[in-house]
Parts: C-alpha cells; structure tokens; sequence
C-alpha cells in the first residue's frame, strides 16, 4: 500500500512515506533551498544517517549537539547555523 499523510502547518512540512527522503532534494530545491544545517544528535543520527540522501545540487552541514537543552548550547546551536 502506497499511502502519503502529509501536515503542514505555516512553514513547516512533515511528510510520511516510504522512501520519503529520497524526494528531499528535489522538494527543498522547489522551494529555493541551496544550503541546509541538518542538525541531529548522536543516537539519533546514528539511526537515521543510513537513510539520509546525498544531495548533489544543496550544500550540506551537519551539527552534532550535546543533547541538553541550555542556554550554552541553544547559543553554540545558534552559532553554528548563523556561520
């Protein structure tokens, strides 16, 4: 069965489908996107890194964080995607 739930609600987008990552590049090209900061932390991307497409067209960051939320880290966070 090939079914598709999607929510949207103001700028953001969930999606949920089999394969769904592998229609990433082409849905955040649409919208203009050349550069992304796929922030994650370490089980998390442990799991999902297999899956993670690799894009040929959009610059690709990826950021670790600590997995705490504080006011250092949010700043660190904030650094990271500012530069």
């Amino acid at each position: 069965m090939n079914t598709l739930l999607e929510v949207r609600s103001g700028p953001a987008y969930y999606a949920c489908k089999a394969n769904v990552l592998e229609t990433l590049e082409a849905k955040l090209s649409k919208v203009n996107i050349r550069k992304v900061l796929v922030i994650h932390g370490r089980k998390s991307w442990k799991a999902a890194e297999p899956f993670f497409p690799t894009f040929k067209n959009i610059e690709t960051t990826f950021f670790t964080y600590d997995g705490e939320c504080s006011d250092p880290e949010i700043e660190r966070v904030r650094k990271s995607a500012r530069e």
